[in-house]
């Protein structure tokens, strides 16, 4: 088993620190999904009621699901973190420290079977969850908190250029 590069120069996010943020995206999915079941319910009393249809109770699952996911995989793709991450000053990285794709994000959020995944980091040498090392992503502390805290990372974000590093 390969271990992520990034770790050389990142530390790992501790338990502590994943739970702490999940509870608070599990606060932004009950927005979003609040938001959701009030869209259902306004689309079935003002438009399908007078028709005498509702919608199918698997429908509004399967899209409370995906809303779900999408918040996860959006944010990982776009910032590296979700609103709890960033509270809790963690963030999603691939195993080269490069942001993750969105393939990557929708496997490691399939993966992680809402949070059961960190069952594994207490057996894992790197302590990875199963859903880190099947989507080869790592959880880490954000590298501003390491920065804060006198530690020098070696590791560059991506869209570090040439110019940059010689400065």
């Amino acid at each position: 088993m390969q271990s992520p590069e990034i770790l050389q120069h990142l530390p790992a996010a501790s338990l502590r620190r994943r739970l702490a943020s999940m509870f608070y995206d599990f606060l932004m999915i009950f927005a979003i999904e609040w938001l959701l079941v009030a869209g259902f319910a306004a689309l079935e009393s003002f438009v399908l009621d007078d028709q005498g249809k509702h919608l199918p109770d698997t429908l509004k699952i399967i899209t409370m699901l995906i809303a779900a996911y999408w918040y996860y995989v959006g944010s990982w793709a776009i910032n590296g973190k979700t609103i709890g991450m960033q509270a809790w000053r963690i963030e999603v990285r691939a195993y080269d420290g490069s942001m993750i794709s969105q393939p990557q994000g929708w496997l490691r959020a399939v993966a992680s079977l809402l949070g059961l995944g960190n069952i594994s980091k207490f057996i894992d040498r790197d302590r990875l969850g199963w859903h880190e090392r099947l989507s080869r992503t790592v959880t880490v502390l954000d590298k501003e908190r390491v920065l804060k805290a006198g530690t020098t990372p070696t590791w560059e974000p991506e869209n570090t250029t040439e110019t940059d590093s010689q400065e």
